[in-house]
């Protein structure tokens, strides 16, 4: 393997979770799961790298490859797994107004990979290119 990839495997092996929620309190409400995306290191990190995976994806060649598409799939169902075992303990967690603490975190998680992918593609395409496409 190479040393970039082992130190990334180091890294993620050493995170420390609790450094996500760091003093953090789930109160009730649509206004605090809006802004748990932003304020949670994980769920930030996960966020911009989705946005950035989204973009950065070609899904026709995907589509071409079987055995790439067949590692997406299983790292799909395992990347959903955890997000719905993620979203279960959080919603236990605010058990008075689950749905509307459920409903601003999906629309802030939404929002932060629409503007990575939006960032990804003004990064990817020329000044000139861009200048155009902003007017």
């Amino acid at each position: 393997m190479k040393l970039k990839t082992l130190t990334l495997f180091a890294i993620l092996l050493a995170a420390n979770t609790a450094l996500a929620h760091a003093g953090h309190y789930h109160a009730p409400g649509f206004l605090d799961g809006l802004a748990h995306p932003v304020t949670g290191l994980d769920h930030l990190l996960a966020t911009l790298a989705t946005g950035l995976i989204a973009f950065g994806a070609s899904f026709k060649a995907v589509s071409l490859v079987e055995a790439r598409r067949t590692a997406m799939m299983i790292s799909t169902a395992l990347v959903t797994g955890f997000v719905l075992l993620h979203g279960y303990a959080h919603v236990l967690k605010t058990p008075e107004a689950a749905a509307s603490y459920s409903i601003g975190l999906g629309i802030a998680t939404v929002a932060l990979h629409a503007a990575t992918a939006g960032l990804g593609f003004l990064a990817s395409v020329s000044v000139e290119e861009r200048s155009r496409l902003l007017r």
